[in-house]
């Protein structure tokens, strides 16, 4: 073989090489792992055979047993149908010898069911009885519960007044009463304004026609006397107060329930921004609602329009005396749990620089806290109570920070913001307290809280209705017949003026003549042939008197009064005529008739414009005029 026919040889096995080796890639890569897996899911395949297998098996096995039992259920049938056939023969035979008794037991059962119905009809027959009966017995309960109850209303709403108010005995008590209250109101008026009866009746009839104006049941003649009284005890001055001064008086004191000097606060506050006291009042409501909504803290509504209406002095200046701002004012300080007056003192150790700012170094080394109080010091330098609280608040922190603190710690906080470590945790404590009673709290509108101010319960709105309807008809002829009731009293002192010197002269005659009667009676009395004393003594202003044990003592009024002569035992005391105490009685009895006919001289009194006079006979029969005072 040659070279080249070698050489193509040698080329061919190369390339056969080549093949083979890109054959066998082939098959490691792909075919021999398919064959790997086919291999295992045929070793798969043949083990899920041989548990198909095994699995027929146990059906097979099962269904046999199956088969069993089922062979056997029909067995069973079998045998108790012939048991059961055989019972029914049995049945049959014996059925004709019970028959007998078995209508007899129906027979008692039928009886019996009779009878228990009888029964049944008479128990439900005593049922419906007693029912009725409950029933007459709870109405005769509610009848008497009524009675009470309107009982118990007749005294609690006042029912007996309405009845007498429409009567003519208690419409008549109704005016007297009245009279007599504008007359004293009149009277107090006076004295407090320094006015004489005219201007004092003015003012209490302007009183009058406020209480007859104003549409709200408190606002009485009386009520209104006293709100006038609290306006001019709280301001120090005295006033002819406005209708709206006296109604907010009477509506903040009588149905919001405020002590009288806090009320007066809303006037006095009215009275210095020139807006009516109804304005500032519900200016100050409105500032209440808006801030209370938006801080969200359980701030009271009355404690905080009582606190705000006392706020006065420098805090009220620096606030400008704007009702809107101090309540304002007052619900972040409370929010805040503080108060206005403690946040004012807060910003008065905070003006003392040089230890204010050593204070709050030390605060600042103490608790490693980066404290800044520049602005907290320019907002008390102008008086700003509201920014000042704020800022106070934002370098203190919350309750939680200051109990992690050590004593020193927070002795140093405390002392750097103006307080003592005791006031500082109390104001942290009563701040979260706000924060936390507040989530409970609706949102409330400005309607909403003048409705709460105003409201009243039943029962004191039926009360305030009939005072109310006894003080309008009483005020329709309250001036005029108080005036009259002062007229008559006037009368009746001059009347007491004319007759006191009849009187004091009778008393002059009389005195010495009863004195003399005295003496006689004493000086017969211990005669010298009484003897046999001892056993009673009688205690006259002039001395003791010893009797004798046998004589008879009479006692009494008028005990000689008489037109006849009594004829008396022996060594009885008896009066002749002509004699000489007999001579005194008489002249005793012809001054009391004297005087008796004095008395009874009628006085005439007449009316000539605005003065009273009262004319008189006098003893010398000369007519007299005097003029009332």
């Amino acid at each position: 073989m040659n070279p080249e026919e070698l050489k193509k040889l040698q080329e061919e096995f190369e390339e056969l090489e080549k093949k083979i080796a890109g054959i066998s890639g082939q098959l490691g890569n792909s075919v021999i792992p398919k064959i790997g897996a086919a291999v295992n899911q045929a070793k798969d395949l043949t083990e899920s055979f041989n548990s198909g297998v095994n699995i027929t098996k146990k059906l097979d096995s099962e269904m046999r047993k199956l088969k069993n039992s089922i062979d056997s259920s029909y067995n069973l049938e079998t045998k108790l149908n012939e048991e059961l056939a055989k019972q029914l023969t049995s049945t049959k035979r014996g059925a004709a010898a019970k028959a007998d008794i078995i209508k007899n037991q129906i027979t008692e059962l039928q009886n019996e069911r009779n009878l228990n119905m009888e029964l049944e009809y008479s128990l439900r027959q005593l049922d419906k009885a007693n029912n009725k009966q409950q029933e007459i017995n709870q109405s005769k309960k509610d009848s008497n519960n009524l009675y009470k109850a309107l009982n118990s209303l007749q005294d609690k709403f006042n029912v007996k007044q309405i009845k007498e108010l429409f009567t003519l005995t208690g419409l008549f008590k109704v005016l007297v009463d009245a009279g007599f209250r504008f007359s004293k109101i009149s009277t107090d008026i006076g004295k407090n304004l320094g006015y004489g009866a005219d201007n004092a009746n003015r003012v209490t009839n302007n009183l009058v026609k406020v209480a007859q104006g104003a549409s709200n049941a408190n606002v009485t003649l009386q009520n209104a006397a006293e709100a006038m009284n609290e306006l001019s005890t709280a301001t120090g001055f005295v006033a002819e107060y406005s209708a709206d001064a006296l109604e907010t008086q009477i509506m903040l004191t009588k149905q919001f329930g405020l002590q009288a000097e806090e009320a007066a606060g809303i006037y006095k506050l009215s009275v210095l921004t020139g807006k009516s006291s109804k304005a500032v009042n519900d200016a100050m409501v409105g500032a209440f609602v808006a801030t209370r909504n938006q801080l969200r803290v359980g701030v009271p509504f009355k404690a905080t329009i009582a606190e705000a209406a006392k706020v006065s002095g420098q805090l009220a200046a620096n606030l400008q005396n704007n009702p809107e701002q101090i309540v304002k004012a007052v619900v972040q300080a409370k929010a805040l749990g503080t108060t206005l007056e403690q946040v004012k003192n807060q910003g008065e150790s905070l003006l003392n620089f040089e230890s204010s700012i050593e204070n709050e170094l030390k605060a600042e080394l103490l608790t490693g806290k980066q404290l800044n109080l520049e602005r907290a010091r320019a907002a008390a330098l102008t008086g700003d109570q509201v920014a000042l609280a704020e800022e106070l608040n934002k370098n203190v922190g919350s309750l939680e920070d200051f109990q992690k603190m050590n004593v020193i710690q927070q002795k140093s906080l405390a002392e750097a913001v103006g307080l003592t470590a005791d006031q500082l945790a109390e104001q942290l404590r009563k701040q979260k307290l706000a924060a936390e009673t507040g989530k409970s709290l609706a949102q409330i509108t400005e309607e909403e809280a003048k409705q709460a101010q105003e409201r009243q319960n039943a029962q004191d709105k039926f009360n305030l209705a009939i005072t109310k309807l006894q003080d309008l008809v009483g005020n329709l002829v309250a001036g005029p017949f108080g005036q009259l009731l002062d007229m008559v009293s006037s009368i009746a002192n001059i009347i007491l003026k004319i007759i006191q010197p009849f009187v004091n002269v009778a008393g002059a005659i009389l005195n010495p003549i009863l004195r003399g009667i005295s003496s006689a009676a004493g000086a017969l009395i211990p005669g010298d042939d009484i003897a046999g004393y001892g056993a009673r003594t009688l205690i006259t202003p002039t001395g003791a008197i010893a009797l004798n044990n046998k004589d008879t003592v009479i006692a009494g009024t008028n005990l000689f009064k008489g037109d006849d002569i009594m004829s008396l035992e022996k060594g009885a005391l008896s009066f002749t005529p002509g004699g000489d105490i007999a001579f005194k009685v008489d002249v005793v009895k012809a001054i009391k008739d004297l005087q008796q006919t004095l008395v009874n001289r009628p006085a005439q009194a007449f009316i000539q414009g605005e003065n009273a006079f009262v004319s008189r006979v006098t003893t010398k029969g000369v007519q007299s005029t005097y003029k009332s005072a």
